[in-house]
């Protein structure tokens, strides 16, 4: 199920099926299926998460040490339940990292221990229906108007070029 409704409540055409101008439900299980592969494409690509049910979603990764930050897979970051240090074989205190929901650091700027995969961190994150910003709405909308129309043909390289700089640009890379 998809964060954005093909109809409304009352069975009126919703923003999907108004962004391809369609107002029958004959197509209902196509354009269903669309609309959760771009989703699933803007996701994928701009590395962030998408949850359907009211509430974010917790995730646990092993990540690597030996950076200024750690980066979770799965944005934004909500809240940290926990950060265990795999090769010290102790959590890490609560006091000694903060995130800005994207990256998690260290507030004094120290460089985590080094270490393939040495932090296990267990957290909380994604965007629910309520909290999706408007320009993930508008990009699943474009993903999904294109995949409608271009049924039988690939994404263009430049669609997947826009989504690539613009998930740079949410991590503050570019």
């Amino acid at each position: 199920m998809s964060l954005l409704s093909l109809n409304n409540d009352d069975n009126t055409p919703g923003i999907p099926k108004q962004m391809i101008q369609i107002s029958h439900t004959k197509e209902d299980d196509l354009l269903q299926v669309l609309l959760d592969a771009a989703q699933k494409t803007v996701s994928g690509v701009c590395q962030v998460a998408f949850v359907e049910s009211g509430e974010s979603t917790t995730f646990t990764e092993d990540l690597d040490g030996g950076k200024l930050n750690l980066w979770p897979a799965n944005l934004p970051i909500a809240s940290i339940t926990s950060i265990y240090d795999i090769d010290g074989e102790d959590y890490v205190d609560t006091s000694d990292y903060t995130h800005n929901g994207v990256r998690i650091f260290d507030p004094d700027e120290a460089v985590w221990g080094s270490g393939l995969e040495r932090y296990r961190v267990v957290y909380v994150a994604g965007y629910t229906a309520s909290t999706l910003p408007a320009q993930y709405k508008t990009l699943i909308l474009k993903v999904f108007s294109h995949m409608y129309h271009n049924r039988d043909a690939a994404l263009p390289d430049s669609l997947m070029s826009s989504m690539q700089l613009h998930a740079l640009g949410q991590r503050g890379i570019g």
